[in-house]
């Protein structure tokens, strides 16, 4: 249904030391077949 986006935090944890956790960002939101948000990672 119908709803308000309140807000979101998040966080992304690195495995190793030698990556930094860049990468474009997708929410698929309700079982999209293709995100509504698309972000650029940085």
């Amino acid at each position: 249904g119908k709803g308000h986006f309140v807000g979101i935090n998040y966080y992304v944890h690195s495995p190793t030391p030698m990556w930094y956790g860049e990468g474009d960002d997708m929410w698929f939101i309700d079982g999209e077949k293709t995100p509504s948000l698309i972000g650029t990672g940085t």
